[in-house]
């Protein structure tokens, strides 16, 4: 059981970063199941992992709402993902540090 978690989490946390799922309600039915069999907690981490990909489309699309209020160049395309420190799915590996601020140089040609 632990081992197919395991397993299963990595490359589920790949299909999703990676955008390869080919069923988004075949992935939730998935975890349903799974969550019906082995319990809530089995499952609480790969729901969350759904939650930041949701939350990651809902940040980009304001974003991009954003740009264009502010009539910016197309020419430069953003694009990011948000996940929740701890629903990481290779744990045995440490976080990155916290960034503390990042200064960028824009330049529109």
């Amino acid at each position: 059981k632990d081992v197919f978690e395991a397993f299963y989490k990595r490359d589920f946390a790949k299909r999703l970063l990676l955008k390869k799922c080919t069923s988004a309600d075949m992935e939730r039915s998935f975890l349903s199941k799974l969550k019906a069999e082995c319990g809530g907690g089995y499952t609480s981490k790969m729901e969350g992992m759904f939650k930041d990909m949701d939350l990651s489309r809902d940040v980009m699309a304001s974003y991009a709402a954003y740009l264009a209020g502010q009539q910016q160049s197309a020419a430069s395309s953003t694009s990011t993902t948000t996940t929740t420190p701890g629903s990481n799915a290779d744990s045995s590996q440490p976080p990155p540090p916290p960034c503390s601020s990042v200064d960028m140089d824009v330049q529109v040609l």
